[in-house]
């Protein structure tokens, strides 16, 4: 006889347990009988773990919380008693070598400027401390000077400061008239004007043309100075000049007169390749003088052009 009672499903149960390392493993999803395949592995580098700082935090509350339990009150006390301790006086050592005053000071490279010049430029003096000081301000301060070309400061804790300068070097010496004069560098920077007390040696060129502005820490603009100053930059290059009085006079625009005040000579050269034909009247000189000794001027504005033979000789 056939049963028609309904059967009740049996019910699922669910569960929100973690799977088991077993099932996850690549072991248990091989079938029986085979060897397992190995694990695929990233073959970049491991991340980091996130959250370090948090982890970090949450260990030292754990340790705190096994400190505060009953009886053991004494060894919190003394663990937050040695952490103030050591944060006090990290704080307390940090700011007494940040408020170190200055006790050395280091300067090197400097030739016309003095130590003490450099020092009271940059603000420096002694008990200063070091940390207020701010090395971009002092290179600053430096570089106000006319004579500096570059500055290079640093601070070295406790206590030091050093300073590497690099200073302009003269070439020239412009001849402003009324007893004025301006010492220029390579770049027209004017290093020193006005009634100098000790004009430099005669190893420097002296330059003919006034009328530009000249002040210290100027740059000359274009003009005599500046065409004077281009052609007498380069006479060191010349040994047959070394250490001999010349003045060079560029307020012509088609032509630079060189006078040689030793020899008692004046050359007319031309604007262009000036120096070439300096040079080529210099190699010439000794045949010169065999022929017209008593000759004190020498016209060579032909001379890169025509050669030797058409320099013009007048007394």
């Amino acid at each position: 006889m056939q049963d028609y009672r309904v059967r009740r499903p049996k019910p699922r149960r669910f569960s929100l347990r973690r799977k088991s390392k077993k099932a996850n493993s690549p072991n248990a999803l091989a079938p029986r009988g085979l060897k397992s395949a190995p694990a695929l592995t990233s073959s970049g580098p491991s991340r980091p773990p996130r959250h370090r700082v948090s982890t970090a935090l949450r260990g030292a509350l754990t340790m705190l919380r096994s400190l505060l339990r009953p009886g053991r009150a004494s060894a919190a006390a003394w663990f937050l008693a040695g952490m103030l301790w050591l944060g006090g006086g990290t704080a307390w050592t940090a700011l007494d070598v940040w408020n170190e005053p200055l006790s050395a000071l280091d300067i090197t490279g400097q030739e016309k400027l003095t130590p003490v010049q450099i020092a009271a430029a940059a603000g420096l003096y002694p008990g200063v401390p070091v940390g207020g000081l701010d090395p971009l301000r002092m290179a600053e301060r430096l570089l106000a000077l006319p004579r500096l070309a570059w500055v290079d400061v640093r601070r070295t804790f406790p206590g030091r400061v050093d300073i590497r300068v690099g200073e302009r070097r003269p070439v020239a010496v412009a001849l402003l008239g009324a007893g004025h004069s301006a010492v220029l560098d390579r770049e027209g920077v004017v290093l020193q004007s006005g009634v100098l007390p000790e004009v430099p040696g005669p190893e420097l060129p002296r330059l003919l043309g006034g009328g530009a502005e000249v002040r210290d820490g100027l740059r000359v603009g274009e003009g005599p100075l500046r065409r004077g100053l281009d052609f007498a930059a380069g006479l060191h290059l010349l040994p047959p000049l070394a250490g001999e009085s010349i003045t060079v006079d560029a307020r012509d625009a088609f032509a630079i007169r060189v006078k040689l005040d030793g020899r008692g000579r004046t050359l007319i050269l031309p604007r262009h390749g000036a120096e070439h034909a300096l040079q080529r009247y210099l190699e010439a000189e000794p045949a010169l003088l065999s022929a017209a000794p008593e000759f004190r001027t020498a016209d060579a504005r032909a001379l890169p052009r025509e050669g030797v033979a058409w320099i013009a000789l007048s007394r």
